[in-house]
């Protein structure tokens, strides 16, 4: 029987959980050729997990200089205007800028790219030939040139271009006929990650109907390129997730088993600035005995530089780096073992702590800080549609003050069972019945479908 090839693009360490995993059986076990594009590919730990009969390594090329321009100056011409992304677009400036040195400026770099797409005519602007036109030229041709040597069938990716990396193999596969399927959309994709249109992925793979319309109405993408397929990072959570024991996992992380682990997530300060202070107010609530026995717990995001803190605010508490940690089964034990996670901003950790069953809460102040201009505040994200929904649910309380912070902390250890139906009801809403874990399987009958 003649082998069907799949291409996985996996851009970062959190696709490897979150895609590449729950996916891979899946294609290996069904008389399919798999060639995994990964920046990990040379890694040992990497090819040994994936290895096998059918199973192909590339690494994934950068794209150029010029085809970068063309994506800045395509992101500017394709400019979505509905009011929703024009929110979105402002607090993710202020989320994302408030805090650089100089980061309210608008660069030459930004008028170039503005003055070069207003000469464009409008009928090119808006047209996503046009553009996958220009990007062809700008690209080394590299990827077509691995879609003449394997001949897929089918290209899956995490994103429709909001990784960056992904963009080639779209325009690739537009190019060649080869449909691309982006499987992993994080649940604020339409709103907050794509503010100029998505690059033309055949299919979209989403959460749930909430996020399939959100797609629909600010990107006017129709709704036969899109499936409801549920949250696939969760599937493992609600099938194949069996927590470690309790003491033996503590124990790597130099915990004590006989306290409660209260885990928070620490954002990279140029996102969130206050991480001290959150932190303190916490070692304070412990300290004075409010929680019990209790121990704190930090999981410092991506990117975190650690030098801005001082060696003795950094051995007060255990903390870990999520670039040493990144994979699912870590996290899973991590937020399964914890009393309660604190997330600092909108962090889908919270989401992901309420999969294990933990209760979380999402911290919408400033720690000690008070800012006369609320744009300024870290709160602003909350106002994002898709989060208030999720706060309304009560699944992910929202807290705004110290007191509110510890007595939230106090009431999940001495009752976890609060809010569990809301937190239930949350994923059941917003995530498409994520709880049933069957993500992949629908996943892969989509792909079966767009290959015929």
């Amino acid at each position: 029987m003649e082998r069907t090839t799949v291409f996985f693009v996996v851009a970062t360490r959190g696709r490897v959980s979150t895609m590449l995993r729950p996916l891979f059986q899946m294609f290996r076990g069904d008389n399919w050729n798999v060639v995994i594009f990964s920046p990990f590919s040379h890694e040992v730990g990497f090819r040994k997990e994936f290895e096998g009969s059918g199973v192909y390594f590339e690494s994934i090329e950068k794209m150029g200089v010029w085809a970068r321009r063309v994506a800045y100056v395509r992101a500017d011409a394709m400019r979505q205007e509905h009011p929703m992304l024009e929110q979105a677009r402002s607090i993710h400036h202020s989320m994302t800028r408030g805090f650089r040195k100089g980061g309210g400026a608008v660069t030459l770099k930004k008028y170039i790219i503005r003055a070069v797409a207003f000469f464009i005519p409008w009928f090119l602007k808006r047209s996503h030939t046009f553009w996958e036109y220009c990007m062809r030229y700008a690209l080394s041709g590299s990827i077509e040139m691995h879609i003449k040597k394997y001949k897929p069938s089918i290209i899956v990716l995490a994103s429709a271009g909001a990784e960056g990396d992904d963009v080639p193999f779209i325009v690739a596969g537009n190019a060649r006929g080869v449909p691309t399927l982006a499987v992993d959309s994080n649940i604020d994709a339409a709103s907050y990650r794509y503010f100029s249109a998505p690059w033309r992925a055949t299919h979209l793979a989403l959460f749930s109907e909430v996020q399939k319309k959100e797609f629909s109405e600010l990107h006017d993408i129709p709704l036969s390129n899109m499936t409801v397929v549920g949250a696939l990072r969760y599937d493992s959570y609600f099938r194949d997730f069996k927590a470690k024991p309790r003491l033996e996992f503590l124990k790597t992380l130099g915990l004590d088993s006989s306290k409660k682990v209260i885990t928070l997530g620490a954002k990279t300060p140029i996102v969130f600035p206050h991480n001290e202070d959150i932190i303190e107010m916490v070692q304070r609530g412990i300290g004075g005995g409010r929680f019990g026995a209790a121990e704190l717990y930090v999981r410092f995001d991506p990117g975190h530089d650690l030098s801005r803190y001082s060696k003795e605010f950094l051995e007060s508490f255990k903390w870990e780096r999520a670039e040493d940690a990144p994979d699912t089964e870590h996290i899973a034990n991590l937020l399964s073992h914890s009393a309660v996670y604190l997330g600092l901003g909108a962090s889908t950790l919270a989401i992901e702590a309420c999969a294990v069953g933990t209760p979380s809460l999402w911290i919408g102040f400033d720690g000690n800080v008070k800012y006369r201009d609320t744009d300024n505040s870290c709160r602003i994200q909350y106002d994002l549609p898709v989060f208030r929904r999720i706060v309304k649910t009560g699944g992910i309380p929202l807290v705004e003050n110290e007191e509110d912070l510890l007595s939230a902390v106090q009431r999940y250890i001495e009752h976890p069972e609060q809010s569990k139906n809301a937190r239930e009801r949350m994923l059941m809403q917003e995530y498409a019945n994520a709880k049933d874990g069957r993500a992949a399987e629908r996943i892969f009958a989509l792909a079966h479908t767009l290959v015929q």
